[in-house]
């Protein structure tokens, strides 16, 4: 007998099922959303491309790109390798259809040869949103729109519930430039030739300690230790940006060979505080950010949780890559573009839905628990006579929950608007006082509160609960034709029956008079 195969997904993949799906597909209609919002087309690519198109463009990570055996790829003579992420294949992109400006979104999966930490969100195979922004603009007028557009979709996403709020809704978006952190190693004595390998080893500071990426760069990379110690002082700024920007212009060596790039910087963070008039302000200048790409130039961002308790690292980034398209046409195209990690934000909402289950079971309100009322909902509830009140277990835009066994059933489902005849909505009080179980009021609810033609319609069928509110008979059945000829008949028979009783009632004789009227 064949023993049995293991049935099991891969190390580093995982199965979602209709609940987490449900989950996943709210997110990224939310993210889709803002996108769109800002003007952004879709396109797609394949999820593998030519292995010389990725290689050379990420640095140490090239070691974790997934090459397909030549075995699959003898027939066409290529080498192919899975993506690794989707700014190069939108650059190659750029290049093969000679597009100069656009906008694009793109939600797909990328895959690597990763170590699997599926507790914190790293995945071999995981889905990501990107939104980028290629062609010529005013200086830093791109950039800006993409933090605001990264800012964005946290900020839909934390506005869910309480629980999103304090989870997805704590986070900073760390801002660095690419330009600024050559020309600190430069002035620190770093050769042009190991500036990619320093910037790869300050890129680990948001994992490891001072000490370890020293020795990491003094041992490893053969880096002088009078430079590891002068770029120390660097990398360890980090706050207020303005602020930063000050204590970098202190410093004249620095200033004098990138004093263009500090003034772009500030005129950044005057337009994102334009842009996002208003609202609370999530940027830190923070120089230990490097990000090791080696396609970045200019500004790099990372967003962050600032909430220490929730361990999952980068939820977000992106940067200026001028120079990608150039490696694929002689035309160079500047690009800038944010990536959203939407798996280790989905570990955050999978949560927000369990505790959301708490709240429910314990009668209590969880943060993801608190019952939610739709405008279209809530003005049927007050054409029902109920101005403060709330659906019973409306979950949205998840499937109708269950009630508990203690609970009574829901007249009809919480998506449909109660009708003219049928029994109301269940509701709950805000003070748990019990509602009458008759309807609230005898009049149908207004035509501009009735459900979309795209909402499924209420059922049919008789329920036991629903015998005591049927609906009375508006008016008897039309008859037939011939139930109508019949009648007709029958009501000349008696016309006709009571004319011969007239008739013959008027030829009887007189009645004689009584002996009193004859004596009178």
């Amino acid at each position: 007998m064949a023993p049995k195969i293991i049935a099991k997904p891969p190390k580093g993949t995982r199965d979602i099922g209709p609940e987490a799906m449900a989950i996943r597909e709210r997110a990224f209609t939310l993210i889709t959303s803002v996108f769109r919002s800002h003007g952004a087309v879709s396109i797609d690519t394949p999820v593998f491309e030519l292995r010389d198109v990725l290689q050379n463009k990420y640095g140490e990570d090239s070691k974790l790109i997934y090459d397909l055996s030549d075995d699959m790829s003898s027939e066409t003579g290529e080498k192919l390798s899975l993506r690794y992420d989707l700014s190069v294949p939108f650059a190659r992109y750029i290049a093969s259809n000679n597009v100069s400006q656009i906008k694009r979104y793109h939600i797909g999966k990328v895959y690597r040869r990763d170590r699997p930490a599926m507790e914190r969100g790293r995945f071999r195979e995981f889905f990501q949103c990107d939104f980028d922004i290629a062609g010529t603009y005013p200086a830093m007028v791109p950039d800006a729109e993409v933090l605001v557009v990264m800012m964005q979709m946290f900020d839909a996403l934390a506005a869910q519930s309480e629980f999103h709020a304090k989870t997805i809704g704590s986070y900073r978006i760390k801002v660095s430039n690419r330009a600024i952190l050559d020309a600190i190693f430069r002035v620190c004595g770093v050769p042009d030739e190991k500036l990619r390998t320093i910037c790869s080893a300050v890129d680990k500071l948001d994992k490891e300690t001072w000490d370890n990426v020293r020795k990491e760069m003094v041992v490893e990379k053969g880096l002088a230790e009078e430079a590891a110690d002068r770029i120390g002082e660097f990398v360890k700024m980090s706050g207020e940006p303005l602020q930063v920007l000050g204590e970098l212009r202190k410093h004249d060596a620095l200033a004098e060979s990138c004093g263009k790039t500090l003034d772009e910087m500030e005129k950044l963070f005057h337009l994102v505080e334009c842009m996002r008039e208003g609202m609370p302000q999530r940027l830190s200048f923070d120089l230990s950010l490097a990000r090791g790409l080696d396609y970045y130039t200019g500004v790099i961002f990372e967003a962050v949780l600032v909430d220490r308790k929730i361990n999952l690292g980068s939820i977000g980034a992106g940067g200026r890559y001028d120079k990608l398209v150039s490696m694929f046409k002689s035309r160079s195209v500047p690009c800038v573009g944010c990536s959203l990690g939407i798996e280790r934000i989905m570990n955050l909402m999978v949560k927000a839905r369990g505790a959301g289950r708490r709240g429910e079971r314990g009668g209590g309100q969880a943060g993801a628990a608190v019952s939610v009322v739709p405008p279209v909902q809530k003005g049927a509830a007050e054409a029902y006579g109920v101005t403060s009140c709330k659906f019973v277990n409306v979950w949205l835009p998840l499937r109708r929950r269950r009630h508990p066994t203690n609970s009574p059933p829901l007249a009809r489902p919480p998506f449909l608007l109660p009708s003219i005849h049928a029994p109301p909505l269940r509701m709950e009080a805000n003070d748990n006082s019990s509602l009458p179980s008759k309807p609230l009021h005898p009049s149908p609810p207004p035509s501009s509160l009735r459900p979309p033609p795209s909402f499924p319609a209420p059922r049919t069928t008789v329920q036991p609960w629903r015998s005591a509110h049927a609906p009375p008979p508006s008016r008897p059945p039309r008859p037939s034709s011939r139930t109508r000829r019949s009648s007709a008949c029958r009501r000349a028979r008696s016309a006709s029956a009571r004319a011969t009783c007239a008739a013959r009632a008027s030829s009887l004789p007189s009645p004689r008079p009584s002996p009193a009227s004859r004596t009178t």
